[in-house]
């Protein structure tokens, strides 16, 4: 019965303070109930986790570990480099001397830095002697126009195989190479051919008459197109590329001639 309940003013005042503060808590946290005991859970699981320095110092060991793995792994690869040095170097010199750039011109500089980079420890430097006695420069250099241009059809023919490319385009790779090298420069590119599809835009008649396909930009006064050209506007082409003009009677007889020399030899 009601009499026999005890009244305890204070416990009541507790108990009305403790959810005046809950509701308090409720409306600053914008959660009910539920929501703010696992809130509260949450908070004691952060709260039991390792200090945040315990846990830095295990990422500090792990990336010394992870350190140290890459550093052996680099030291693998720079070995490895080595070895692939002198062999493609030996492969770069043995093309350059059909390119008429004899004397073992082309050299790989290959040092070991003792502080990971992103490309390991290694440190390559492709070097080149403008004149076969001289001293190696630095390919970018030294080399001039030609020189640089026969030294990356041949580092590009030396890597074909390695490369995995299945198109290669070359952009006027033969600027600054006169028309005597055209035929090995052609047959360079021929070879590459062989192993992957070559895309060339040249200036040269022997290395255009070396393609399969003779394609030429046209530009115009508002857009540009490509076209391929038939056989009579390829002769014509090739005469102008030879000659400069595109009716020269001698100079169609050479197109003519250097087309069925290179188409020939293919079929």
């Amino acid at each position: 019965s009601l009499g026999e309940i005890e009244s305890d003013p204070s416990r009541l005042f507790q108990t009305e303070e403790r959810l005046r503060a809950l509701r308090a808590i409720f409306k600053k946290f914008q959660m009910d109930e539920l929501e703010l005991i696992a809130h509260v859970k949450e908070l004691e699981e952060k709260l039991s986790s390792p200090p945040a320095e315990i846990e830095m110092q295990k990422l500090q060991e792990e990336i010394k570990k992870v350190e140290s793995e890459a550093k052996e792994q680099a030291l693998k690869l720079h070995q490895q480099r080595k070895k692939a040095s002198t062999k493609l170097t030996k492969e770069i010199n043995k093309k350059l001397a059909t390119l008429e750039m004899e004397g073992n011109r082309f050299s790989i500089d290959l040092e070991k830095e003792s502080v990971l980079n992103s490309k390991g420890l290694s440190v390559i430097d492709f070097k080149l002697k403008p004149t076969a006695d001289g001293p190696a420069m630095p390919l970018a250099e030294c080399a001039s126009g030609g020189e640089r241009s026969r030294a990356l059809l041949s580092i590009s023919s030396a890597l074909s195989k390695s490369m995995g490319a299945s198109l290669l385009v070359f952009d006027e790779i033969d600027t600054n190479i006169g028309s005597r090298l055209g035929r090995p420069i052609s047959e360079a590119f021929i070879s590459l051919s062989e192993l992957t599809q070559v895309i060339c835009v040249t200036h040269l008649a022997p290395v255009a008459a070396c393609g399969e396909k003779h394609f030429i930009v046209e530009k115009g006064p508002h857009h540009s197109g490509v076209r391929e050209l038939v056989e009579q506007e390829r002769l014509e082409e090739l005469a102008q590329m030879i000659a400069g003009e595109k009716n020269s009677v001698s100079a169609l007889e050479q197109a003519e001639h250097m087309l069925s020399q290179f188409q020939g030899n293919k079929a």
